[in-house]
């Protein structure tokens, strides 16, 4: 019996230690980082084979309340430019007194607004949608349910990618507040929604079979990206005495597909734009030193090609608008707020 008892003792004990009794490796999987781009550099429209390059993801923050009920989320935060995601988007409550309110339900779009969009020309065959789809409202013209319902100006901006001619199919420009100059000018605070379901993007892919045998590999790189850019331009007035030259600051904003559906705050120092003589149809770069000079006339916005240019510009011998294949690069936004703050 004894001899019994000690043989199931120790069949006891040897069950218990092949159940949990042993030793055991832990494994520990060490965190990767996830690979980032770079911020996106601005084209400078003398340089179109320089490339750029996405703008950069950064990690979340956790959110700030910094105006009313609003929360701001970090996205992407660099000296060039900021990104935040706008949560329990809503009415702004009004901004320091002295910055400058261009856009908002009260301050509507007071300067030129244009649609050449004709559906009825073969010049626009291909355009995805009835031209009056692409009108501009001086108005806010719509309640945004993304957004409390709060009154939003609604666009879809066209940029030709084959003709310059009307090659900004549409766009709109508001006029400054006061009598100032662009260097009086500090960041640009610009509240927005990038809207896919109205943003057409033709693809690398696309593009190469419309325009590819009358452009090299690096030309094509260098002139398109397939991301949704809207073009800030930041307008002097005309210098008559200066040959009707318009010094101008210029910002081409490129956002990735991360961006789209979201409410979204940017904010542009003005020393992150580019800086621009033009003279008719020909840009020259200038400075800020001699810009900032400049009375400011008007601030535009339209939908523009990564170096701003179009095939024709490649292809100018070539070039046959009858021939040549019509592509259209189409951005939808909703715009709550645009302001800016004075210099420091």
């Amino acid at each position: 019996m004894f001899v019994i008892k000690r043989l199931f003792l120790f069949l006891l004990l040897t069950g218990l230690y092949a159940c949990g009794g042993g030793s055991s490796t832990d494994t520990k999987t060490t965190p990767t980082d996830t690979p980032q781009t770079q911020p996106e550099p601005e084209p400078n429209p003398e340089q179109e084979q320089e490339q750029e390059q996405e703008p950069e993801q950064e990690p979340e923050a956790e959110p700030v309340v910094v105006e009313g009920n609003e929360t701001f989320t970090i996205l992407l935060d660099s000296d060039a430019i900021k990104i935040y995601e706008i949560g329990n988007c809503g009415d702004t409550p009004g901004s320091n007194t002295s910055h400058r309110v261009y856009i908002d339900s009260s301050n509507t779009i007071n300067g030129d607004i244009w649609n050449w969009v004709d559906n009825a020309a073969a010049a626009w065959d291909g355009i995805s949608k009835a031209n009056t789809a692409y009108a501009i409202s001086r108005t806010s013209n719509a309640n945004d349910a993304n957004c409390s319902n709060v009154a939003t100006y609604n666009h879809i901006l066209v940029k030709k990618l084959g003709d310059w001619t009307n090659q900004h199919a549409n766009g709109f420009w508001v006029t400054s507040k006061s009598d100032e100059t662009i260097g009086q000018l500090g960041t640009v605070i610009f509240d927005m929604y990038y809207d896919s379901a109205n943003t057409i993007l033709p693809s690398a892919a696309a593009i190469e079979a419309a325009y590819g045998a009358g452009m090299t590999g690096d030309q094509l790189a260098a002139w398109e990206d397939s991301l949704f850019r809207l073009d800030i331009r930041v307008d002097g007035v005309e210098e008559t005495s200066d040959n009707g030259s318009i010094y101008k600051a210029a910002y081409n904003l490129a956002l990735t597909p991360d961006y789209a559906d979201k409410w979204l705050r940017i904010e542009i120092p003005l020393t992150s734009f580019e800086f621009i003589r033009s003279v008719g149809y020909d840009n020259f770069t200038s400075d800020q030193a001699t810009v900032g000079t400049k009375s400011l006339r008007a601030i535009g916005f339209v939908a523009e090609t990564k170096n701003r240019l179009v095939y024709r510009n490649y292809d100018q011998q070539g070039f046959s608008e009858e021939t040549t294949a019509k592509l259209f690069k189409e951005i939808g936004l909703r715009i709550k707020r645009f302001e800016i703050t004075p210099a420091e």
